[in-house]
């Protein structure tokens, strides 16, 4: 095998059981953040359409009331067209909710991703020789060996079931197949630049991005709140000057709550913490991979190395759900 196959290997050998859980977790992911998006934007829209009726309102006469109707027959008849917009962005909001909590997508990305990493890490595993994958294993041991680790991957799973299409087919890929003939140094330089290294730089990229996000976010709510404040004393200044009273507070308070629940979803600051760390211990065990000089050594140092990032994305999933 040419250096620049074993360089490539990397996720998209992987067996077929992980690209339909990380298939399913990104799906997840979006509807969960995407419904929940609308939801706050919603939400937004509708107190600011209940302020621009209350302006309407101060102003002058009404001239946006809505012809008179009825409602399990009972008369409307000062209803404006704000109001029902207001009501029916609300509306809107309120079924966006419901509909996330009864789908409840979220327990799909979790538990899907939880499986994409496993079936991920048993991979790693395999290909490189590391615990309970070592090259002393006779070929029907290390099948059952197999068998075992992938069939305890879903025994606590409620959301995320794999097709029997999927389970039925292969799981140890060519290149799972190709790793694992070569020589333990050329292993040792696959798991380097395709798991630690790899892995080491996604950290990196991703507590960078949510520390930005952090700030930003953070920023946009300080300018919010200031706003908010600014607005509430506006109608005192436009009193003295004859001019309506413009009440725009709820609407300011209304974007400050919901950018704090999306930053609350998002945990920017957690994860730029967690990752971070995650980074420096990855960059070490980079360091550490050459010490390991004979079969037994690397197989031990794989399972620690694994076993860590195993750990890492517990305590990830731990953290999401008791929320």
């Amino acid at each position: 095998m040419s250096d620049d196959a074993v360089q490539s290997f990397g996720d998209n050998d992987m067996p077929p059981l992980f690209h339909d859980a990380d298939q399913k977790a990104i799906r997840a992911q979006r509807f969960y953040f995407g419904w929940l998006k609308w939801e706050l934007i919603l939400l937004g829209l509708g107190v600011l359409v209940g302020a621009f009726n209350g302006i309407t309102k101060s102003v002058g006469p009404v001239s946006l009331v809505v012809a008179p109707f009825h409602v399990f027959g009972i008369r409307i008849t000062t209803l404006t067209y704000f109001e029902i917009a207001e009501a029916a962005l609300l509306t809107l909001a309120l079924l966006m909710r419901l509909a996330r909590v009864i789908t409840r997508p979220e327990r799909l990305w979790y538990e899907a991703r939880a499986v994409a990493e496993s079936v991920k890490s048993i991979a790693w595993r395999y290909a490189v020789g590391g615990e309970p994958f070592q090259e002393a294993y006779a070929p029907d041991e290390l099948q059952a060996v197999l068998d075992n680790r992938f069939g305890g991957i879903n025994t606590d799973l409620s959301q995320y079931h794999a097709p029997e299409s999927v389970l039925r087919e292969q799981q140890v890929t060519p290149g799972m197949r190709n790793v694992r003939a070569l020589p333990l140094a050329a292993r040792k330089q696959v798991y380097r630049d395709g798991r630690v290294d790899d892995q080491e730089h996604w950290y990196t990229r991703k507590s960078g991005f949510n520390h930005r996000r952090a700030l930003q976010s953070h920023w946009t709510l300080i300018g919010v709140e200031v706003a908010a404040v600014l607005v509430a004393l506006l109608p005192i200044g436009l009193a003295a000057f004859h001019l309506f009273p413009l009440n725009l507070q709820s609407l300011a308070a209304n974007i400050a709550v919901g950018g704090a629940a999306w930053m609350q979803a998002k945990r920017y600051e957690d994860l730029d913490v967690s990752y971070k760390v995650t980074a420096s211990e990855l960059r070490q065990v980079s360091k550490d991979i050459e010490n390991q000089q004979d079969e037994a050594a690397w197989a031990r140092f794989v399972e620690n190395v694994e076993g860590s990032m195993s750990r890492e994305h517990q305590l990830w999933r731990a953290t999401r759900t008791e929320n």
